[in-house]
């Protein structure tokens, strides 16, 4: 069929740009997941300062506590002034030094941090001491790990079995949300402007149509 229009001008983008794996830390953008995982202690730690309650296991400190961590601290300190206000978590050595190993009150600290997950824990310590870490891997790991125990020692019941799969599924959702909670705030432009120009600074060629094109 022929055209019956008049001759037209239409613009038309001739640019494709292909972004890399690592683009957005090659230009400075805080995207990484250690940025994420500090962040988030950052969150917490603030949120402990307003909103706790009296921790039933060690009863001279005040607790905060969510699906992922716990943060206490003495609060026989409080009336003088709160220990969370006397440090901030500038970068992941502040975290490593709060974290207190499990069941030794005799190690208790000014402030303790502790987990309620454990599959966050295992995020937590790549980063802290591997300084990368690959969290779909880690789920991915964990999965097999509940799937190859039950398999081979059957020595899980079936709910419990069940019960290990639903809590890691939903520390990974509770991780992902956070997650997309921290990318939407996060100022996502690049330092180098020259690149940022040549992305945004699209050419438009007028391309003319024949009359007697096919449509």
């Amino acid at each position: 069929m022929k055209s019956s229009k008049p001759d037209q001008e239409s613009n038309k983008i001739n640019r494709l740009i292909l972004v890399g794996n690592g683009f957005d830390l090659a230009h400075g953008m805080k995207t990484s997941y250690s940025d994420f995982i500090l962040w988030y202690f950052q969150k917490c730690w603030e949120a402990a300062k307003k909103t706790y309650t009296r921790n039933p296991k060690f009863h001279e400190e005040n607790y905060y506590s969510n699906e992922l961590i716990n943060i206490s601290y003495n609060h026989e300190l409080i009336f003088f002034i709160n220990p969370l206000d006397k440090k901030e978590l500038i970068d992941l050595n502040d975290v490593k030094l709060l974290i207190t190993p499990h069941s030794v009150s005799d190690q208790r600290k000014q402030v303790n941090l502790t987990y309620n997950s454990e599959f966050f824990k295992s995020i937590v310590d790549d980063v802290c001491y591997k300084n990368w870490v690959d969290i779909e891997n880690h789920y991915y790991q964990q999965l097999t790990h509940i799937i190859k125990r039950q398999t081979a020692l059957q020595k899980q019941s079936e709910q419990s079995y069940i019960n290990s799969i639903t809590n890691l599924d939903n520390d990974f959702d509770v991780i992902k949300k956070q997650l997309e909670v921290y990318l939407s705030h996060l100022d996502c432009v690049s330092n180098d402007k020259e690149i940022m120009q040549d992305m945004y600074e699209i050419p438009v060629v007028k391309i003319q149509r024949n009359q007697n094109s096919l449509i």
